[in-house]
């Protein structure tokens, strides 16, 4: 596996992708830790002449509303926000102690981009 670090900024996924592509010039597939990673990444690519998805596929995760709206739209992962925030306020304002292991399943939200 090959990782980059980040911070879930555009601005960091501008300058990963760049950096991707200077150390492994094979890469055919990008994955962000975040939508807004992954936007900034495809913004690098773009802005280096690579295609979006046609040279490089481009993930993110989180399901911003912004995904759908961008071109081309973003492939990602979405995760079930009010269940997992109710599931911890419940837990907080019962008195609870959590649970050692919650699951909540992500789903894939296939667009343009992957």
């Amino acid at each position: 596996m090959r990782l980059v670090p980040g911070d879930f900024s555009a601005q960091r996924g501008r300058a990963a992708a760049r950096e991707v592509l200077a150390r492994w010039p094979d890469t055919d597939a990008i994955v962000g830790s975040s939508d807004a990673t992954a936007l900034g990444v495809i913004d690098g690519l773009r802005g280096d002449g690579v295609q979006v998805p046609g040279d490089v596929a481009v993930t993110g995760f989180d399901d911003i509303p912004l995904a759908a709206m961008t071109t081309p739209a973003l492939t990602t992962a979405t995760h079930p926000v009010t269940q997992i925030a109710a599931a911890a306020a419940t837990a907080v304002l019962g008195g609870r102690p959590a649970p050692p292991a919650t699951v909540f399943p992500s789903r894939l939200v296939r667009r343009l981009s992957g």
